[in-house]
C-alpha cells in the first residue's frame, strides 16, 4: 500500500501547552459574557436565527439575563444589525448563543454568525406565523448542514390561541423534511417570562447529552470580531473548530489585508489557485491567553466559542473573515470544487452568469462559478457539480460547508459542500467524485493499482513526490511548504524543540529526512539548536530527578536556568518553584486515573498522598499543576478528573484495551 497526503486530504493532530502568566478576566473586561470555553464538557453553542422583529434577542436576554444588542443604534431601532453574544451558565453546565440579526438587509451578517455553527434555536412570532427570512434562514441553516435545533413560539402572551394554533401549523407545513421537521416547539413570551424556564432546562439538558465532536482536523478559527485591549493587545473572538487549542500555541493568520491576490481566473499547470505559507502574507503569532465567561483558561475545546488574545499582529490588520489556522496543517485556495443545492423555491436558474457570493465561516468573497457536469444551469432544487472561483485566499478543506448568494438579486440561492482545493484541470475536464474523495479522505490510504480512478478527480501523480522509506506519495508543493514551516516552527521553538508525537505521519517522514531538522528524544530540534538539546539532555540535573521521583532534591539558584531548559524541552516540570521529572508527573497521572476511576465520587488529598506515597510539601504543588492544567478539577475537599483528565484517561483505557486486542481474558 501508498499513503497519499496531497491537495483532497490531509491528516491532522493538535498540541497542546501551558502558559498562566495573568488572570485575564480583568483585562478583557470589554468581551462581558460573550465567550463559551469547554471547563467541564458540558457546553452548548447555539445560533440564533428567524425573521425581523420576532424576538430573538429579547429571547436570549430572558435566558440569559444579558442584553446581545451591542450597537446603540440596533437599541434604538429595536432590531439587531449585527451579531450579538450572550451566555448562561448552571450547575457546571455552559450555554452560549450568537444572536443573528433577521432583517434581509444584514444576512450577510447573520451568515457570519452562523458559519461554523451545528446547533440552531429558531424564532417564531405566535403574532406573526412563518414569515418570509423564516424560511431563508431555515434554507441557510440546511445548507450548512445544521443538525439540531429547538423552536420557539414567541410572543405567546399578546397572541389570540387561533394565532398560536395557525403559527404551529404553519412551522410544522414549513419545516416538514428539514432538521427541524421533529424539533420541539416551545411557546414563550420574553417579557412575561411565561415557557423561559422549560426552554432553558431543555437547552442545558442537550447541553449535557449532545454528542460532542471529536477532536479531529485541523485547528481553524473563523474570526468575527478583532480588537485591541490596554495592556493585552490585540484580541480576537470567533468559534474553535477542528482540534483543541491552547496557550503557548503557534498559529498562522490568513488576514485580506495581507495575503496577495491569486494572479488569474483561469486553471491549468501556471494557475495561482493555492498559496504555499509564507510569513510574509501569513505571519505566525503566538496564543497569549484564552478566555471565557471572565475565566483564563489554558485548553480550549472545539465547537467553543473562543476570545483569543494574540501576540504578533496589530488588531487593525484583522478584521471579520479572516481566519488563524494550524499553520502545518493547511493549504490557501482560491478555488475550489464543489456540490451546489439550488433553493427548491428560488424563481430562476443558476448559471455561470451573474454576479455571486461565497459565504465560508464568517467570511464573504465574491466569487464566479463554472458548472462541471456537462450542465449549462441548475433549476431550483437541482444539485450539480461546480467551480467556485475567487479573488482572494483562505483557509479551506473538502468537507467545508458554504453558502452562494447573487449580489444582483440580493438573494441566497443555495450551497453546498467543498469537494477538492487544489485544483490542478481546467473546469472543462474536471469531474470531482465526492464518494471517491470522501473515501480517499477517510482511508488516507489507497492500493496503487487503484490511483487511476482517481486521477478521474483532478489528481496528477506527476504533481506528487514519492518517499520510499515512509511509503508515502506527498504532494510537491504540500511538502514544501510542510517542510518550512516545520523548520520555521523548530527555529521558534529554539532549545524547547517541537514534540514529535505532535507531529503528523508525513511531518516525521519530511523532517526525518531534511538537513535542517534532527531528531533527538522524541523532539525535533532546528540544526542550530540540535547541540544545546543534547547537552541538556545529557544533564546530570535530569538524571537527579528522574532518580528522586515525586521526591526531587532543592537546587542551588545556579542550577535554574538549566532546570528551566529541561521544562522547555519536556524533560521536566515547574511547578510553585518545585520542579519534576516529566516521567515520574506521567507516572502519577496513571496512578490517579486508576483512583478516578475507583472512586466516581471524587477523591481527596489523603488519598492522593498515601496513593502517591509523597509528602505534602510535594503533593501541593503537584495537585496545583494538575488543576491548573485540567487533569484535575477540585471541588470542596475532593477533587475528580478535569476535561484534560477525563479524555487523557479514555484514551489511555482505549489504548489498553486495543493492546490486549479487546480479551477480558487478556486483562487478566
Amino acid at each position: 500500500m501508498i499513503i497519499l497526503y496531497g491537495g483532497h486530504f490531509w491528516k491532522w493532530v493538535a498540541t497542546r501547552k501551558l502558559l498562566n502568566e495573568f488572570n485575564i478576566r480583568h483585562q478583557l473586561d470589554s468581551v462581558p459574557n460573550e465567550l463559551l470555553i469547554n471547563k467541564d464538557s458540558f457546553v452548548l453553542v447555539v445560533a440564533t436565527a428567524g425573521h425581523v422583529d420576532h424576538g430573538k434577542s429579547s429571547l436570549v436576554r430572558a435566558l440569559t439575563g444579558v442584553d446581545p444588542d451591542r450597537f446603540a443604534e440596533e437599541k434604538s431601532r429595536g432590531m439587531t444589525i449585527d451579531l450579538g453574544f450572550a451566555s448562561f451558565s448552571q450547575n457546571g453546565v455552559e450555554v452560549s448563543f450568537v444572536d443573528v440579526p433577521g432583517h434581509t438587509r444584514f444576512i450577510k451578517n447573520m451568515l457570519a454568525g452562523v458559519g461554523s455553527m451545528r446547533t440552531a434555536l429558531f424564532v417564531v412570532a405566535a403574532t406573526e406565523g412563518w414569515k418570509p427570512q423564516s424560511e431563508e434562514h431555515l434554507r441557510i441553516l440546511e445548507l450548512l448542514n445544521f443538525e439540531f435545533g429547538l423552536i420557539a413560539l414567541t410572543k405567546i402572551d399578546g397572541a389570540d390561541p387561533l394565532l398560536i394554533e395557525l403559527a404551529q401549523l404553519e412551522i410544522a407545513e414549513a419545516t416538514e423534511a428539514t432538521f427541524l421537521s421533529s424539533a420541539e416547539v416551545f411557546p414563550v413570551d420574553s417579557i412575561t417570562g411565561t415557557g423561559i424556564g422549560a426552554l432553558k432546562a431543555r437547552l442545558l439538558d442537550r447541553a449535557v447529552t449532545q454528542q460532542r465532536s471529536a477532536a479531529v482536523g485541523p485547528t481553524r478559527i473563523w474570526i468575527d470580531r478583532a480588537f485591541s485591549v490596554r495592556g493585552s493587545g490585540t484580541v480576537v473572538t470567533g468559534t474553535l473548530t477542528g482540534s483543541s487549542l491552547s496557550t503557548g500555541a503557534q498559529l498562522a493568520v490568513a488576514a485580506n489585508e495581507l495575503l496577495p491576490r491569486p494572479s488569474s481566473t483561469k486553471v491549468g499547470p501556471r494557475r495561482f489557485s493555492r498559496i504555499l505559507l509564507d510569513q510574509r502574507w501569513t505571519p505566525l503569532v503566538r496564543v497569549r491567553k484564552l478566555q471565557s465567561h471572565g475565566l483564563e483558561l489554558s485548553l480550549v475545546e472545539p465547537d467553543s466559542r473562543v476570545a483569543v488574545n494574540l501576540s504578533g499582529i496589530d488588531a487593525n490588520q484583522l478584521s471579520r473573515g479572516d481566519a488563524l489556522f494550524d499553520p502545518s496543517r493547511w493549504l490557501l485556495s482560491a478555488t475550489f470544487d464543489a456540490t451546489i443545492t439550488v433553493l427548491p423555491k428560488l424563481g430562476h436558474t443558476v448559471n455561470r452568469k451573474g454576479s455571486y457570493s461565497v459565504h465560508l465561516g464568517s467570511a464573504e468573497s465574491s466569487a464566479s462559478i463554472r458548472l462541471l457536469d456537462a450542465s449549462t444551469q441548475l433549476k431550483p432544487g437541482e444539485t450539480g457539480l461546480a467551480r467556485i472561483i475567487m479573488p482572494r485566499y483562505f483557509p479551506i478543506r473538502p468537507g467545508d460547508r458554504f453558502v452562494l448568494r447573487e449580489s444582483g438579486r440580493h438573494e441566497t440561492i443555495g450551497g453546498g459542500e467543498i469537494l477538492d482545493v487544489v485544483v490542478t484541470v481546467p473546469a472543462t475536464r474536471a469531474r470531482p467524485s465526492k464518494d471517491l474523495l470522501s473515501k480517499l479522505r477517510e482511508l488516507q490510504q489507497i492500493e496503487i493499482e487503484h490511483l487511476p480512478k482517481f486521477t478521474e478527480t483532478g489528481f496528477e501523480i506527476e504533481n506528487f513526490e514519492f518517499h520510499r522509506l515512509s511509503n508515502l506519495a506527498v504532494d510537491q508543493e504540500f511538502a514544501v511548504s510542510t517542510r518550512a514551516s516545520l523548520t520555521e516552527r523548530a527555529n521558534s521553538a529554539g532549545r524547547e524543540g517541537l514534540d514529535l508525537a505532535s507531529l503528523s505521519h508525513l511531518e516525521r517522514a519530511l523532517a526525518e529526512a531534511s538537513t535542517d531538522l534532527e531528531v533527538i528524544d522524541s523532539r525535533l530540534f532546528h540544526a542550530e539548536f540540535a547541540s544545546l538539546a543534547r547537552d541538556v539532555t545529557n544533564s546530570p540535573l535530569l538524571s537527579q530527578l528522574e532518580q528522586a521521583g515525586l521526591h526531587p532534591p532543592d537546587f542551588p539558584p545556579k542550577e535554574r536556568p538549566t532546570l528551566r531548559q529541561l521544562v522547555k524541552a519536556g524533560l521536566a516540570v515547574e511547578t510553585g518553584g518545585t520542579y519534576f521529572a516529566n516521567s515520574a508527573v506521567e507516572e502519577a497521572k496513571l496512578l490517579l486515573y486508576r483512583l478516578a476511576e475507583e472512586s466516581p465520587q471524587g477523591f481527596t488529598v489523603s488519598e492522593v498522598r498515601t496513593l502517591l506515597d509523597t509528602t505534602r510539601k510535594y503533593l501541593v504543588p503537584l495537585l496545583e499543576y494538575f488543576d491548573r492544567t485540567g487533569i484535575t478539577r477540585r471541588d470542596g475537599d475532593l477533587r475528580s478528573l478535569g476535561p484534560v483528565g477525563v479524555r487523557e484517561s479514555s484514551n489511555h483505557t482505549a489504548g489498553s484495551v486495543e493492546d490486549s486486542g479487546g480479551d477480558s481474558s487478556a486483562r487478566e
